[in-house]
C-alpha cells in the first residue's frame, strides 16, 4: 500500500552537507559555533519537558554511533500504546513537523515504511526505509533497510503498570548518521527530538484513550 503523508525528524536527522563554495573546515566551524550558541537552549528544552520520562540516556561513541536508552510512563494500557505506535499512517503526528511518508507496505517479514525526514540545523531531508516487526502488544522492533543512515535499530518494550491501566515503555535505539558531526551535537539533537517525540506520543495516547469505550 502506498500513500502520501508527512517520522525525528526526528532522531535520524544529522547528515551534514557541504555548502557550495564553502570549504569543509569552514562549515565545521559554523556547526561548532552554532552548537555552542544553541546548546544551552537544547539543555533547557530537554530538562523542562521530561515530564513522565523516567530516564533518557544518549551515548555517542567514537564511531558516531548513538546508543539510546529511555524509559517512560504512559497513561494507557500496553494495548493502546501498541496501537498508537503501529499506526504507521499517523507517524508524522508523533514527530517534529516536516516528515513525510512516501509508502507503507505490509510484507511477510514486517511492515516496510519509506519516509523523508527533515535534517536538524541543516537544509534538506533524509530518505529512510525501515522494516518494523511486532509481537503484540509487548514489542515493536524496527531496522534500517536502506537510506541516508549508516545504521538504525529501534526496539520498544511495553510492560503493564497499575493493573494494566498504564504502561512502562522502554526504548532502545542505535543510530549512526552518514557524514560527520560533533558527538555532543548528535547527542543534543537526539535528546531534543526524542523529548518532543515522547510528548507527542503521550498526547496521541491520551486522545486514543478518550475514543476507546
Amino acid at each position: 500500500m502506498a500513500l502520501s503523508e508527512s517520522p525525528s525528524s526526528c532522531f535520524f536527522t544529522l547528515k551534514p552537507r557541504r555548502c557550495i563554495g564553502a570549504p569543509a573546515p569552514l562549515q565545521i566551524l559554523r556547526l561548532l559555533l552554532c552548537g555552542l550558541l544553541m546548546a544551552p537552549l537544547f539543555a533547557r528544552s530537554v530538562s523542562s519537558a521530561t515530564g513522565d520520562i523516567q530516564s533518557l540516556d544518549v551515548i555517542v561513541d567514537a564511531q558516531l554511533v548513538a546508543h539510546v536508552h529511555a524509559t517512560l510512563e504512559l497513561p494507557a494500557s500496553p494495548e493502546t500504546v501498541f496501537v498508537v505506535l503501529t499506526d504507521y499512517a499517523q507517524w508524522p503526528a508523533l514527530f517534529a513537523k516536516g516528515m513525510t511518508i512516501a509508502a507503507i507496505r505490509d510484507e511477510p517479514e514486517g511492515v516496510v515504511t519509506e519516509m523523508y525526514v527533515p535534517r536538524v540545523m541543516l537544509p534538506g531531508t533524509l530518505h529512510v526505509i525501515i522494516r518494523t516487526r511486532v509481537s503484540a502488544p509487548q514489542q515493536i522492533e524496527a531496522e534500517l533497510i536502506s537510506g541516508d543512515l549508516n545504521l538504525f535499530r529501534r526496539l520498544w518494550r511495553l510492560m503493564p503498570l497499575a493493573k494494566g491501566r498504564e504502561t512502562i515503555a522502554e526504548l532502545q535505539m542505535t543510530v549512526q548518521p552518514k557524514g560527520w558531526a560533533p558527538r555532543w551535537l548528535i547527542r543534543y539533537a537526539i535528546e531534543r527530538e526524542l523529548t518532543d517525540h515522547f510528548d507527542r506520543l503521550r498526547a496521541a495516547i491520551q486522545r486514543r484513550s478518550v475514543q476507546e469505550p
